[in-house]
């Protein structure tokens, strides 16, 4: 009886203490939260041509790696090349005719002021044979009137009326002058605008060589194909001198250094997932090996449902894409593997 009175004091103070440790001792959230399956995706190019034309020349095979600004595919471009050559002459032709024809303009324009300088002159020669004609003519009206007064010979007299008719046989000459000054000045104003009309022309015809020339560089140019990232040829779609349409992809082209794990979570617990959750990547094709995962991207919109509601009584439960960054340096991981993922959501 002592030793059971003894006992129960002991065994009451350990589950009081058990209870006490229980009750103050946080429990452990578990560490991985989520485990789901999903598929293994790379950024994807496709090289398509521009143009219709026929392969010359393809760099790669199916599994080849390619580099950025590497040719990929070339079009047989011997004709474009024919064309373009055919292209620049007729733009050469075209602005050695714009030369002409803006220096026919400009040496119009100086015969115009030439001619305006004539009619000027002509002008001042106009006016200074009326003065003198004026001047005559007061002259022969005073000599008339002393030679009928007797006080002037018949000498003075002829004198008078000669220089009068002179002067004024000059003026009518000088009137003549500048009336064919400015029917040249006339001429030579509708000369301008024949000549600038000249300019419009040939500089339209220069603009039109130009932009038929900048349309066959660029079709030139079409004809190689570069590949704008760095990655692994996946599928090729034409082989050398077959026939490939304007948009047709002739390579498809992954990049394995932007590599992901695409998972569908279904709504009822995509609240627990953040960016930048840590996860970690296994794939039964490389056993015993994982990989470290974040999640870099989650959908904003439902997508295919894992639950239909056949009853009408529940809602369907659609799922959100969840994109998982992968670090695999050695390129182990291949597009389209099947993967488990565990995403920690702590």
């Amino acid at each position: 009886m002592k030793k059971i009175a003894l006992i129960i004091p002991i065994l009451i103070i350990i589950i009081a203490g058990l209870f006490v440790y229980l009750k103050l001792k946080k429990p452990e959230k578990p560490s991985d939260c989520i485990e789901t399956t999903g598929l293994i995706e790379a950024t994807e190019v496709g090289l398509s041509s521009k143009i219709p034309g026929r392969t010359d020349w393809l760099c790669c095979k199916e599994g080849d790696s390619i580099t950025a600004g590497a040719l990929a595919v070339r079009l047989d471009n011997e004709e474009l090349k024919a064309r373009v050559l055919q292209g620049r002459k007729a733009l050469n032709a075209a602005q050695a005719s714009l030369k002409i024809s803006e220096a026919n303009l400009e040496n119009t324009k100086l015969e115009v002021d030439a001619v305006r300088a004539e009619v000027q002159a002509a002008e001042a020669e106009v006016a200074r044979m009326n003065v003198l004609v004026e001047d005559a003519k007061k002259t022969l009206q005073r000599v008339s009137g002393l030679f009928k007064d007797g006080l002037i010979s018949e000498r003075e007299m002829d004198a008078a009326k000669t220089n009068y008719y002179a002067n004024s046989a000059q003026l009518d000459s000088a009137m003549a002058h500048k009336r064919a000054a400015d029917a040249k000045l006339k001429t030579s104003i509708s000369n301008i605008k024949a000549a600038e009309a000249q300019v419009s022309s040939a500089k339209a015809k220069m603009q039109e060589s130009q932009a038929g020339l900048n349309v066959l560089e660029t079709q030139l140019k079409d004809t190689e194909i570069i590949s704008p990232i760095d990655g692994v040829v996946v599928y090729k779609a034409f082989e050398t001198g077959e026939i490939v349409n304007a948009g047709a992809s002739i390579y498809t082209i992954h990049d394995f250094k932007n590599i992901w794990a695409r998972v569908d979570i279904e709504e009822t617990i995509i609240g627990e997932i953040r960016l930048g959750n840590m996860a970690v990547i296994t794939a039964s094709a490389l056993p015993n090996r994982e990989f470290a995962g974040e999640v870099i991207e989650i959908g904003r919109e439902g997508e295919f449902a894992t639950q239909r509601d056949v009853t009408r009584g529940r809602s369907d439960i659609r799922t959100f894409r969840v994109k998982i960054g992968i670090k695999d340096s050695n390129g182990l991981l291949k597009t389209g593997m099947t993967v488990k993922a565990k995403i920690y959501c702590r």
